[in-house]
């Protein structure tokens, strides 16, 4: 956040030399500053590169009189035997400020999943050099590779432009400037062309009189065009890629989030209508309470990607990267006293244990707030230790288990004699052991509570404060929570605001999602537990406990209900649990 603040207050004052009046409009425009609150830009000397993927910094691609251009490379350490793809991805930052590391994660995954030549452009921004540099560097970049076509064994009729925001923009006008002299530039590759294959745009700018309209980046606009509107309306028609659509466009995927305060999520389907209007092919993905550059936050990065993936895979025939793998044996479960132990048949250090704890929530089985129940459940292994359930009168699970942990099925019934609330929810327990009780994993004990997180507003937080203890609700049901009657004999709530010195107090930091998540003390094993419904995620007590409540209402009185869950143990990190999370509990639909 530090950095952040540093960066936005040298952006203003970088704005404020070079011009007072534009200063003061881009300062007071809202939709500039939503700008400068959501992109996201990482250390780029510092990026997420995957284990079968080289990465260079600042790679020479062209020369802007005589400005060297540079981008960073993604690419598989093994060159693919047939040619493969490339992707170039140009960075968001109302065309001002940003950096190429907006993109590193996608062209690191697309690189190790498919074998994709990756790159992210360095271009000129507006306090540098007004349009049309920025576009002419974009092309630059296209030519460069298709003149490393042989060199890197690449298909120069499968190149991809990709772009955020601004860069989303830019995109744009790859997509519908193909063969245009004035906007391909003289910085190096003019025997090559710059057309490109396909588009990727993420929450773009298409049309520059909208923006006008709604006064949105206007002063960002200005210093980018070198005009008011009213000055070179040209420009602003030009620039307006929206209105240079035609059936030749090459086929596009957009992604807009629907509260985009900066840019309108209506570019997007405009520029979606009218590609198919013409006979193009345009494929729309739009996000629910997503506000511009969500794509930048997990669990979006996530989702997006994704999304993306799934386009690319279709219109550009994909395969997976062929890796040497071995096969994986499934888990191994056991009991014990008090539930299931999951541990790996190869890896004498990963193992963790499982238990139906004894608590409930919400008069779920029993009337009350936070009532006390039983462990005592008899589970049966299967001889290959593959498989275990368990059955009582109002509880029953099975247990499978998989390769990176097991899959879990809970059936439960309500057998009590009243009918339960929807926030009524029981506890499970997942943790690496007690003493004198089971086996402890002391790569797991996370003494620290500086390796156990959930799923949070800004993606994987740590579950650590004040109050370790601290219980996240589901952000969703957290109203009906906290309007809960309270039934104790004081009549005070248990679960108190994180201010008051109770047991079990209330973060103000809300889970978005049924997971919780732990890496082990050496970084190399991770283990967590997941539900497709759930109330509250809630760490850290004497067992090291992970517990995450399973929410079972509304269920009237006889009624059954169905809920799978997940167990995660394997060799990684919390960054691939969410991964394979997102994958087995898809939480989003494309609009």
């Amino acid at each position: 956040m530090k950095n952040r603040k540093t960066a936005i207050i040298l952006l203003v004052s970088f704005v404020l030399t070079t011009s007072t009046t534009l200063a003061q409009k881009i300062k007071q425009d809202a939709a500039f500053l939503e700008s400068v609150r959501t992109e996201v830009h990482p250390d780029r000397e510092k990026p997420e590169v995957p284990d079968n993927v080289t990465f260079k910094l600042n790679v020479i691609y062209g020369n802007a009189d005589g400005r060297d251009l540079t981008a960073d490379l993604f690419t598989p350490l093994m060159t693919p035997e047939k040619p493969r793809p490339a992707i170039v991805f140009l960075h968001g930052g109302s065309w001002m400020f940003g950096d190429p590391s907006q993109f590193h994660y996608h062209a690191g995954y697309l690189a190790s999943r498919y074998g994709f030549f990756a790159m992210s452009v360095d271009y000129r921004l507006s306090g540098e050099a007004q349009f049309p540099a920025a576009l002419q560097d974009a092309k630059c970049a296209v030519r460069w590779v298709r003149s490393k076509a042989k060199e890197y064994n690449i298909d120069p009729e499968r190149i991809v432009i990709a772009g955020g925001s601004a860069g989303g923009h830019l995109s744009s006008m790859m997509l519908t400037t193909a063969g245009i002299p004035e906007y391909e530039g003289n910085s190096g590759h003019s025997e090559y062309s710059s057309h490109v294959n396909l588009g990727v745009l993420f929450n773009g700018e298409f049309d520059m009189w909208d923006l006008v309209e709604k006064g949105s980046l206007i002063g960002a606009m200005e210093q980018f065009m070198g005009g008011k509107p009213d000055q070179i309306p040209g420009v602003y028609s030009d620039l307006s890629s929206v209105y240079r659509i035609h059936q030749y466009v090459p086929p596009v995927l957009l992604l807009h989030g629907m509260v985009d305060n900066c840019v309108s999520h209506d570019q997007s389907i405009a520029f979606y209508n009218r590609l198919n209007a013409v006979g193009g092919h345009a494929e729309i993905a739009l996000y629910n309470d997503k506000p511009h550059a969500w794509f930048n936050r997990e669990p979006d990065r996530t989702i997006t990607v994704e999304r993306m993936e799934r386009f690319l895979v279709e219109q550009l025939h994909l395969s997976p990267v062929a890796t040497e793998q071995t096969e994986h044996e499934p888990m191994k479960l056991s009991s014990w006293d008090r539930g299931i132990s999951i541990s790996s048949r190869t890896d004498n250090t990963s193992f963790a244990h499982f238990w139906f704890y004894e608590w409930h929530l919400f008069d779920a089985v029993l009337e009350g707030e936070h009532t006390h129940g039983s462990s005592d459940w008899e589970w049966m292994v299967s001889p290959d230790g593959e498989e275990a359930a368990m059955t009582s009168e109002w509880l029953s699970m099975t247990m499978n288990a998989t390769d990176d942990g097991a899959d879990v099925l809970l059936k439960i019934t309500n057998a009590s004699g009243h009918d339960w609330p929807e926030i009524a929810a029981i506890i499970p327990c997942f943790n690496p052991g007690h003493e004198d009780i089971v086996k402890v994993n002391p790569l797991f004990l996370d003494e620290e509570h500086d390796d156990t997180y959930f799923l949070g507003e800004s993606g994987l937080e740590l579950i650590k404060g004040e109050a370790p203890r601290e219980i996240h609700f589901n952000e969703i049901m957290l109203p009906e929570i906290m309007d809960w009657e309270k039934e104790s004999e004081e009549g005070d709530f248990v679960f108190a605001s994180a201010k008051h010195n109770y047991k079990w107090p209330v973060s103000e930091r809300d889970a978005q999602a049924g997971l919780i998540i732990r890496e082990s003390d050496d970084k190399e094993l991770v283990m967590g537990i997941a539900w497709d419904s759930y109330i509250s995620v809630q760490g850290h007590n004497p067992w090291h406990c992970m517990h995450l409540s399973v929410r079972v209402g509304p269920l009237k009185q006889g009624e059954t209900k169905t809920i799978p869950g997940k167990i995660y143990l394997f060799e990684g990190t919390k960054e691939d649990c969410l991964k394979k999370y997102m994958k087995d509990f898809p939480a989003h639909d494309d609009q």
